[in-house]
């Protein structure tokens, strides 16, 4: 019972989610091209921002 309820509801609703998945893909699509055109400041503070992530961790698992 649950199930065919369920799949109602997802035949309901799969053209809105799918319009979302789109908008959400575009959006990132978007958000990539600009990211990619910046003059390189971004890249490098991405880049400071994981090196410390990367530190972080590694420090972390040596202590415990």
């Amino acid at each position: 019972m649950r199930d065919e309820i369920d799949g109602r509801i997802w035949v309901e609703h799969h053209q809105a989610f799918g319009e979302a998945v789109d908008r959400a893909l575009d959006g990132l699509r978007a958000f990539v091209g600009r990211f990619g055109g910046w003059d390189g400041s971004s890249h490098q503070l991405l880049v400071i921002v994981l090196a410390f992530a990367v530190t972080a961790l590694s420090f972390r698992t040596t202590v415990v």
